[in-house]
This record gives structure tokens, sequence and C-alpha cells, in this order.
């Protein structure tokens, strides 16, 4: 027999004697009645008390009297753990008061775990305020260091350095470059009309013989013309033909328009089918009457008047035809343009003049161009 089971069994017979005792006590008081006897005895229904296992199992040999021994560990087993709680509940006489005991050891172990819980978060709390007090300690000591470096800042005196300077010769003004005006230039194109077997106007000899032709004054006259112009520095001079060579209309005002020349003069003579003496000097200029061939016109016949020898015969417009019709020179030039028809080249009195009067001629009328172009020039500007 084991040891365990050998206490189980003195635990019971204790617990049997103590039981007959209490009984044998209880029956010197209290009279045998059969209530009491219905009372001692437990009916089928009745709870039964719970016995710790350790008791349940018994054997007939244990019913023997108790030593004192066994009273011994019975007087212990009384003061264990499942001994209170065995009288705990042999007194509550019922279930309820077990399970109260349960709640209760539950919460106790509650309490435990939460005290344990408890005290780990105090420990990692401690540990975080220790941290926290080294940054405040290495904060302060940053802090310190940064005062003690802007005491000693400002705690020196500020050196003072002299600079020698000295006075230095000031420079003298340069004049402010102006930019010298471009020279203004002047275009003039000088037409000398028909040439080569285009003859224009003639004076026929015996056997038809020309003896004096339009082609050959109107060069001379456009050359005389050239060279005085050239007199004047800011005036250039392009010429349409300067031999005896033929030239379209058409080539005549494309020499003008692609030089883009300020002005356009074509020198011819007039002449007269007749036995009258018909003579003098006329302009022909635009149908449209523009006011700056007008002027120039005006000023050219002007000068030549002042020459003297010929006569006047005025500006006109259009062409001998009509007046609403115009002359190649004059409809396809873009500039301002005319025709000059210088005498009349089947009168004497007008070839007299020409002849004596060419070159005075020539030298006005560049005057007057001249001045028409500078005017003209201000105008604009």
């Amino acid at each position: 027999m084991s040891s365990k089971r050998a206490k189980a069994k003195k635990k019971k017979a204790a617990e049997l004697a103590r039981r007959k005792a209490a009984s044998a006590k209880e029956e010197k008081r209290m009279p045998v009645t059969e209530e009491t006897v219905k009372k001692e005895v437990p009916s089928e229904t009745e709870a039964v008390l719970p016995v710790a296992p350790e008791v349940i199992e018994t054997t007939e040999e244990t019913v023997s009297n108790g030593t004192e021994k066994e009273k011994s560990e019975n007087k212990k087993e009384k003061e264990s753990f499942f001994g209170k709680l065995t009288a705990i509940l042999k007194k509550g006489n019922g279930y309820g008061l077990g399970a109260a005991v349960v709640v209760g050891v539950v919460l106790l172990v509650a309490v435990i775990v939460l005290s344990i819980r408890l005290g780990t978060v105090t420990k990692e709390l401690e540990a975080v305020q220790a941290v926290s007090v080294d940054y405040q300690t290495e904060l302060a000591d940053v802090k310190k260091e940064l005062d003690d470096a802007e005491l000693e800042l400002f705690s020196k005196e500020p050196e003072i350095v002299y600079v020698e300077v000295y006075p230095t010769a000031t420079p003298e003004p340069k004049p402010i470059p102006t930019a010298t005006p471009k020279p203004t230039k002047y275009l003039v194109c000088v037409d000398a009309g028909h040439g080569d077997w285009d003859g224009g106007a003639c004076i026929e000899g015996e056997n038809y013989q020309a003896l004096r032709a339009e082609k050959d004054d109107n060069l001379w006259m456009a050359k005389l013309f050239r060279d005085a112009l050239s007199e004047y520095k800011d005036v250039e001079v392009i010429m349409t033909r300067e031999t005896d060579v033929f030239l379209e209309l058409t080539e005549r005002t494309d020499i003008a328009n692609e030089a883009e020349a300020d002005v356009l003069i074509s020198f011819h003579r007039n002449s007269f089918d007749g036995e009258a003496d018909v003579n003098g000097v006329e302009f022909w200029i635009h149908s449209s009457r523009p006011k700056d061939a007008q002027s120039l016109a005006n000023d050219l016949l002007d000068s030549i008047m002042q020459v003297g020898g010929m006569s006047n015969r005025g500006v006109k417009y259009g062409s001998m035809s009509s007046f609403r019709e115009d002359y190649a020179i004059n409809r396809r030039a873009s500039m301002t343009s005319m025709i000059v028809e210088l005498g009349f080249i089947t009168s004497e009195k007008d070839n007299a003049a020409y002849d004596a009067n060419g070159e005075a001629y020539a030298k006005e009328m560049a005057k007057a161009t001249y001045e028409w172009l500078v005017e003209q020039k201000t105008q604009d500007n």
C-alpha cells in the first residue's frame, strides 16, 4: 500500500471518529425522537457535501481507533488549504458558496496579474523618465555652451581697422559721341527722248535728209542737265540713255522705278506742221495734277524764262489728244515725273535760243530741281 493511500485511510478513520464523538455528544443532550432520526439520516434527495478527492477512497481497515499520530495528521490536514476549503463548504452546506469561492480565487489571480503588469509598466515609465532626464541634461549643457559663446562674442571690444584713402584725380568727362548724320542723297533720273531709228521731230533738207533731229537735241540737253546736277554733291543722276540707242517707253520708266529715283524728267522738242511760227516752252504732267509735279514744273519753267529766248506756254495735263489720257512716262512712273518740250524744232527762233542758251537753261533747271528736292525732303521729315 502506498503512503498516499495510507494517509487517506488515516484521514478517513479520523473523520469517522470525529463524527461518532460529535454524534454521541448530541445524543446525550437531546432526546432521540423520530424527527431527530429523520434529520440524522439524509434522504436520497439531499445533496451530499463535496469531499476532497484524497478522502474518497476508503477501506474497512481504517475503521479502527486512530492513534496520536493520526490525530496530529488530522489537525494538520484541517489547517491546510483544502481543509479550510472543505470546512467552509461544509458550513455553507451547498454549491453557491463554492462558486463564490471560485470567483474569489479568479479575482485574486486577476489582481495578481494586474499587479505584475502594473509593476512592468511602472518600470518602463521609470526608464522613459530616465531617458527624458538625460535629454534634459544634454539640452541644458548645449544651452549653457551657447550662452557662454554669446557672452564671449559680445564681451569683446570691436576691432577698428583704419584704411588710408588717397585722393585720385577726377577724370575729365569724355565728350558724348554724336552720330554723324548721313548725308541725304537725291536721285534724279534724266531721260533723252527718242533715239536711233526713232528720230522724233525733224527738219528735213534736200533728198529728205534730216537737217536737225529731235533725238540729237534731246541727248545734248540731257547731258548738259546731268553735268549741271553733278555740281551738287548730294545729288546723284542716272541716265536712261547716253548714246544714240532706242529704248521702249516701258524700259525708260523701269530704269527710274527700279532705281527708286526721286524725280524723272524727260527732255523733248515740239513741232508744228504749218507756215505759222509757233514757238515756246511747255511742260506735261499727269492728268491727276499732283501738287509736287505742278510745283517742280512751274519752278523749271520759271528758271527757263529767267534765261530768256523762248516764250512760256505753261504747264499742261494729260496729253495733246486728251487731258484725261497721259503719256507713258507720266502714267508708268512711280515718282514725280514730267515731259519738257523745250521749244519747237520747227521754229527758227526757238532753235536759235536753244543753241545759244542751252547750257544756261541746263544750269538754271538744275538749280531749281535741287532746291525743290531739298524743300520736298524737309516737308517729308
